[in-house]
């Protein structure tokens, strides 16, 4: 599905709504506002949720949790810029978030981004995690290209969670390996399963 895309705004601390980066027909994708807060709360609120997110996705997700996120990430010089709300068309409302991190750890993958999306309950089943992950991306390597290195894009996916690996098939990503065993969260052992989408793997736009 085609998308445009446009650059972000550098309003450090939004709380009027900001311009979005990538619009479809069914989504847009912008920096969080303030006034996203009571949006994101009730979104992420849900233990359904959280299931399959890292521990730095807080639950319960309260509203000062979500106010503190998007202080966060918007004023952040490591995250702003980086991390945006997924909003229905055309009433803007904040579903979901959807951002990029660099890798932990050695160093040595400076080219390497890691991509990271949710949706609360009610935006599930209707393909807008999979229009967004394939919208975003295509954004993420035009705006941050040869200039800023970006290769590839990880993605890593808790074992169990067939949707999210299903989205991420259908945005052109190559599931790559697994993980036996190395996560553990409420209790239970998983596996985290890792997809990966190079520059030149992008899906040619509808």
């Amino acid at each position: 599905m085609a998308a445009t895309t446009t650059s972000p705004p550098t309003d450090p601390l939004p709380t009027t709504t900001p311009a979005p980066i990538v619009t479809t027909p069914r989504i847009l994708i912008r920096p969080w506002s303030q006034a996203d807060a009571e949006d994101m709360h009730k979104a992420a609120n849900n233990l359904k949720v959280a299931r399959y997110m890292t521990l730095r996705f807080p639950s319960p997700h309260t509203l000062a949790s979500a106010e503190e996120w998007i202080t966060l990430t918007t004023t952040s010089a490591a995250t702003v810029g980086k991390h945006f709300a997924i909003c229905l068309q055309p009433e803007g409302t904040p579903v979901g978030g959807i951002g990029l991190t660099p890798p932990p750890g050695n160093g040595v993958e400076p080219r390497t981004r890691e991509l990271g999306y949710w949706l609360g309950e009610a935006a599930w089943g209707q393909g807008l995690a999979t229009e967004a992950v394939t919208a975003f991306t295509r954004w993420a390597f035009s705006a941050l290209g040869p200039e800023e290195g970006l290769r590839r894009i990880d993605a890593w996916v808790f074992g169990g969670n067939e949707a999210s690996g299903r989205v991420l098939t259908k945005a052109g990503f190559v599931l790559e390996g697994r993980r036996r065993k190395a996560g553990f969260k409420f209790g239970e052992e998983f596996d985290i399963v890792l997809y990966g989408l190079l520059r030149e793997e992008l899906p040619l736009p509808n």
